[in-house]
């Protein structure tokens, strides 16, 4: 079919920008829109890695949860989620230096999953407010003791 047949065919389509920068945010603004649904399914995927870490805390199965959590570090920031992507740093950071005869340290993995599934649970975008703020200061010091714990200069800086 050519324009001659369907004059709608020369007609430009209004309802896409020429502007590549309006593009990019239509496309961001829908892709924020479907977010919440599909970090629920990575944060499954998530919960599934700390299981059998928790069942093997190998050097196999903390690199497939760092990765996890990585996954949900880059793309939290993005989509408003900016908590997302904090807790995911202190995880892979944490998850670097594990330390598999330290029970504590499984702990505190434990927390950081519970507190991304918290934040996408009750969808809390942006710093979280006075709870999301008193939650990541919380999930830094229990960082920072259990590595005190460990070895003084190990500590992450709260």
């Amino acid at each position: 079919m050519t324009a001659r047949d369907d004059p709608s065919l020369d007609a430009p389509d209004r309802s896409v920008s020429d502007d590549p920068i309006a593009r990019a945010r239509a496309v961001i603004a829908e892709m924020t829109n479907s977010y919440h649904r599909w970090v629920r399914e990575d944060v499954q995927r998530l919960t599934e890695s700390y299981r059998a870490f928790q069942a093997q805390p190998d050097t196999a199965h903390v690199q497939a949860l760092a990765g996890r959590f990585q996954d949900l570090q880059d793309q939290g920031q993005t989509f408003g989620y900016p908590m997302v992507s904090e807790i995911g740093i202190l995880a892979v950071r944490f998850l670097d230096d594990y330390d598999p005869q330290a029970p504590r340290e499984a702990e505190v993995i434990r927390l950081l999953l519970e507190a991304m599934e918290l934040v996408i649970d009750r969808r809390m975008a942006g710093d979280g407010g006075t709870a999301g703020l008193g939650m990541m200061k919380g999930l830094r010091a229990a960082i920072a003791k259990v590595r005190e714990e460990r070895a003084p200069e190990d500590a992450l800086p709260t």
